[in-house]
């Protein structure tokens, strides 16, 4: 604050005060003044920089480091995957657009459906890996804040595009349901609770688990306070350890509704609950090359890179082929 007052006081001493020639007749006089030309320079500078996308040689990144920060975003349309997001520019609210995707081996005829929000969409990449390696295809229908549920209660705004988006995904998954063998539930478990919505998913679970299909829930992530992916960031960039344990928690609400996702499952011979143990590492971190990564990308959502190795780990996980079996895939 000290350092901002002297520096104001100059500012306004030294150059404010002064009365700077103000004769501009014509084009010419302008290339007189030096100004002009340190304007000029710093702006061909800036935007060499800007088209070069930074000066990438103030930072001496491996060729795995860069694939590592290039995985670091959330699967979308645009990047390979399904996720229908409201954010992307070309959105529209569209029941065949909306339902219309598919992923893993796309040649197979998709048995699996995966619903939810943007955490069933974080999943996709998991997916992906997992039902390549089996030879099999699933449709996923995933909107923002459409937590798997059949009523019109939502905890994204109502304004946004998405919830139109959202009554015809459920309105699609309430009338087909019953066509799938596997029903992939995944979402926001712990914002569905802190806003009392979770009754309308345990409503939902209970209403498939009558029909013979066989139904998958997803544990939702560890929630943090802040980002931890802006702490990789700067270890990575400047080579500095990364310590995921110096970021607090937020997983309270999660926590809870993920232990009665649990509870639930137990009470039904055809509802699975894939825990945290078989998705994730317990320090919530992977390794690549050596380098400790997040599987986070947000504080909560998990990266598309994140996505993949948890994929891994759950095909490595000494209950993955017991869990598999309950998939009716051929």
């Amino acid at each position: 604050m000290a350092l901002s007052i002297l520096l104001g006081f100059l500012s306004y001493k030294y150059v404010e005060k002064i009365n700077f020639r103000r004769e501009f007749g014509n084009l010419f006089t302008y290339l007189k003044h030096k100004p002009i030309y340190m304007v000029l320079a710093i702006g061909v500078l800036g935007s060499f920089v800007f088209v070069d996308k930074g000066v990438e040689e103030r930072f001496s990144l491996n060729a795995s480091d860069k694939s590592i920060i290039d995985g670091l975003k959330i699967p979308y349309r645009n990047n390979g995957y399904c996720f229908y997001s409201s954010h992307d520019p070309s959105f529209e609210v569209s029941q065949s657009k909306g339902i219309d995707c598919y992923l893993g081996n796309k040649e197979k005829n998709a048995k699996t459906l995966l619903f939810g929000d943007s955490f069933a969409g974080h999943n996709e990449p998991f997916f992906d890996e997992v039902f390549k390696a089996n030879d099999a295809s699933f449709q996923s229908i995933v909107t923002n804040w459409c937590v798997p549920s059949l009523t019109e209660n939502f905890i994204g705004s109502k304004t946004n595009k998405a919830y139109e988006q959202c009554l015809l995904n459920r309105k699609y998954l309430k009338e087909n349901m019953q066509n799938y063998e596997n029903l992939i539930f995944a979402g926001s478990w712990g914002n569905a609770l802190e806003f009392e919505q979770f009754k309308d998913v345990e409503k939902l679970i209970d209403e498939a688990a009558k029909l013979d299909v066989n139904i998958f829930l997803m544990a939702a992530p560890y929630d943090y306070k802040k980002n931890p992916l802006q702490g990789f960031y700067k270890s990575i960039y400047f080579d500095q350890p990364f310590d995921i344990d110096a970021f607090d928690g937020n997983d309270t609400f999660v926590s809870k509704a993920n232990m009665r996702l649990n509870n639930l499952s137990q009470k039904h011979d055809n509802v699975y609950y894939i825990d945290r143990t078989m998705l994730y590492e317990n320090n919530n971190t992977f390794d690549v090359n050596g380098t400790n990564v997040p599987y986070t990308f947000d504080g909560d959502h998990i990266s598309v890179i994140g996505s993949k190795y948890s994929a891994k780990h759950f095909m490595n996980h000494s209950n993955y082929q017991a869990m598999i079996n309950n998939f009716e895939l051929n």
